[in-house]
């Protein structure tokens, strides 16, 4: 991470990452490519697969490490350093594709994103990869179920695609 902070527990979240300095909006908290261990990313369900046999991870360790997206939809990404622990916030400080601050951070506050901006552009594959495991593994992960899938938000940009198509369609009508 690009600026000092803690691990420590955050009412009803777990554990979160906690600003220890004034972070001034604009500022880049962390640069994927220089996380120590480095991130793992996947294109499809048999990497994943293959990862955990070969890292003798059971399928709920994965999943509570886990970041949804590349920001493009094509990678689900394990993310193996404290970004782990950046929780959702509804209206989070920090962006969530970008990881550049979009308000300023107190001392103490909670470095925190939105992760519908991550749904957005989660892998079909992934998100169903995970709705598979939850069940048949029975892991009662109804709480990650939730962030992943965030009904509304995949709802949305399901209705978003359709009212482009149909918008699209109205235009070459005309």
């Amino acid at each position: 991470m690009q600026v000092r902070y803690r691990i420590e527990k955050v009412k009803g979240k777990g554990n979160g990452i906690v600003a220890d300095e004034f972070i001034p909006k604009g500022t880049l908290v962390w640069i994927p490519w220089q996380a120590n261990p480095p991130p793992l990313y996947f294109r499809n369900e048999t990497e994943v697969e293959t990862y955990l046999q070969k890292a003798q991870f059971d399928e709920k360790t994965f999943m509570d490490l886990f970041r949804y997206s590349d920001g493009f939809g094509n990678l689900a990404i394990l993310y193996r350093d404290d970004i782990r622990f950046m929780n959702h916030e509804d209206n989070g400080n920090t962006d969530a594709l970008t990881n550049v601050t979009i308000r300023d951070i107190q001392p103490g506050e909670e470095i925190n994103c939105d992760y519908r901006e991550l749904v957005k552009h989660t892998p079909l594959w992934f998100i169903a990869y995970i709705v598979r495991v939850s069940s048949e593994k029975n892991l009662g992960r109804e709480e990650v179920l939730e962030e992943v899938v965030f009904q509304s938000s995949i709802l949305g940009v399901v209705f978003d695609f359709f009212e482009a198509m149909r918008q699209a369609q109205n235009k070459s009508k005309l």
